[in-house]
């Protein structure tokens, strides 16, 4: 049976989310979970983690929740934190996608999924190709971020897949 795992970058996905919809729009998880498996074959196995951003006073908890309550695996990360409460965000996609790589045992898996709205999408499949050349790489991401870096991955073969998630799991 081939092994596949998912990273979700809840993160990115919230923040571009509300950044081409509005600040009431949001991902439907239990919709993007369903996508996931619909989009898999019969003989993959998925494990599937969201790495969700905290702060010390963040009130994520029910957020945590109903990630799990989905069959999520959620993985906190807690970054730098400015003075008016937003993230630091300087090469987080990345660095916690190795993070996930090298916990999960990403040698035991045969393609990676990352979903994500973050711009360093070429970093991103650039650190995951030097963790492990062998796996396949797909990338489910929103509409605004489908530009020429990722249309050129594609064509080379860097990145095997890209699904767009607008119409399948935004609630607008």
């Amino acid at each position: 049976m081939k092994q596949t795992l998912v990273i979700i970058d809840t993160y990115s996905l919230w923040k571009e989310c509300q950044a081409s919809y509005g600040k009431r729009s949001k991902i439907d998880f239990k919709k993007l979970k369903n996508f996931l498996v619909q989009t898999r074959n019969a003989d993959e196995e998925m494990s599937v983690h969201a790495y969700v951003l905290s702060a010390p006073a963040s009130k994520n908890g029910p957020f945590k929740d109903m990630l799990r309550g989905n069959g999520y695996i959620v993985m906190e990360k807690f970054p730098a934190v400015r003075a008016d409460g937003s993230f630091v965000d300087t090469g987080l996609s990345v660095e916690v996608t190795l993070a996930m790589l090298l916990n999960c045992d990403g040698d035991a898996f045969d393609s990676v999924v990352l979903v994500s709205a973050a711009v360093d999408h070429p970093s991103l499949f650039s650190a995951t190709r030097l963790y492990n050349d062998q796996l396949r790489i797909e990338l489910f991401t929103l509409k605004s971020l489908y530009a020429f870096p990722l249309k050129e991955a594609v064509d080379d073969g860097t990145l095997h897949k890209v699904y767009l998630l607008d119409d399948v799991c935004v609630i607008k």
